[in-house]
């Protein structure tokens, strides 16, 4: 169904890219995607992906001292939490870090994985948890912008294993 809509509504957008006087692209990979549908390279501005710290932190020092109801309302039990957030991709390097964390978990049973994000992906990492038995894997599905602190007040440790 994917790629029916798609192959019906490309016609359409680059039409769309063709008229449009500017473009904004969030990061490089936007702007090459621009350039494909037929926008003069010229005329694309980057805005790279942007972060509110001060909304982080803030956040973030309100729920430290709920770090541990909100563990064991996720079902987290160990002691130490890796994160990452991102959309479940190949490009971002997951099975590389499902693996990474089962070589972990040989000799440090005490930490968990928390896989923030979605994307189609994410039935075949599911499939390799229960396949491999990598325990302790938790994935939570798209998470609004707003909730994110509380993921990040759990973790101890940001992973981002992408290959770009």
């Amino acid at each position: 169904e994917k790629n029916w809509r798609r192959t019906v509504s490309l016609p359409l957008v680059k039409v769309m890219v063709r008229c449009s006087d500017a473009y904004i692209a969030i990061g490089t990979r936007a702007r090459e995607y621009f350039t494909y549908l037929g926008a003069k390279p010229e005329k694309i501005f980057i805005a790279h992906s942007t972060v509110d710290v001060e909304y982080f932190r803030n956040k973030s020092n309100m729920l430290k001292e709920k770090r541990d109801k909100l563990k064991e309302k996720m079902g987290i039990k160990t002691e130490k939490v890796i994160m990452y957030s991102g959309q479940l991709i190949e490009r971002k390097g997951l099975f590389y870090l499902l693996q990474a964390y089962k070589e972990l978990r040989k000799n440090y049973e005490e930490v968990s994985l928390l896989i923030v994000g979605y994307g189609p992906q994410e039935n075949r990492l599911k499939g390799i948890c229960k396949e491999e038995n990598i325990q302790n894997v938790f994935f939570t599905g798209f998470i609004e912008y707003n909730n994110l602190p509380r993921y990040y007040v759990i973790s101890d440790l940001f992973v981002l294993p992408s290959f770009e």
